[in-house]
């Protein structure tokens, strides 16, 4: 999966007419440098891999918090992104 350019961040260009890449974290930190991309906003990098590998969890507060910016970037994907695909 790690094969295609960082840039790509694991996700491999295809034949396909468009091509949308979800990014768990914020693009510009990771390198990721591709059109019509769905990555989070906000938080940072060391919050996020906090949240993902350290123990205890993080707070429900927090991960609600995750939740609902994957909602809003998602609504906000439907009303904007994906007509700018076709």
């Amino acid at each position: 999966h790690f094969a295609s350019p960082r840039r790509f961040f694991g996700a491999p260009e295809t034949n396909a007419a468009a091509t949308l890449r979800v990014c768990p974290f914020p693009a510009g930190v990771v390198g990721l440098e591709a059109p019509h991309v769905i990555c989070p906003a906000e938080g940072n990098l060391r919050e996020l891999m906090s949240c993902a590998l350290c123990d205890p969890p993080a707070p429900d507060a927090y991960l609600r918090g995750l939740f609902d910016s994957g909602c809003r970037d998602a609504e906000a994907y439907l009303k904007n992104g994906a007509s700018k695909m076709s």
